[in-house]
């Protein structure tokens, strides 16, 4: 599972980034998923069928651990104003 770069929500614009979990996994769309964020107050996960939605709150680090048929997987989420050059890094 891919590691989530994105921007805070700012006013009723939400700033988020879908995946579909099932394309990670063999037989993914028979499994079951769930997603804890650590910090909510940095950003918020929800799972729809197989797809997780991560919401920027505001800017700062955080992890989430998805589990997918009870095995977990840590994730990095960054939320960043923005970067110089239009780059991440």
């Amino acid at each position: 599972i891919p590691d989530f770069y994105l921007a805070p929500a700012k006013g009723n614009v939400d700033k988020s980034q879908t995946i579909d979990l099932a394309r990670y996994f063999v037989d993914g769309e028979q499994k079951s998923y769930a997603c804890t964020v650590a910090d909510t107050s940095i950003a918020t996960a929800e799972i729809n069928g197989t797809r997780l939605t991560v919401t920027g709150v505001a800017v700062g680090i955080t992890t989430a651990v998805v589990t997918v048929d009870g095995t977990e997987h840590t994730i990095v989420i960054t939320v960043r104003n923005n970067a110089n050059n239009n780059g991440w890094m």
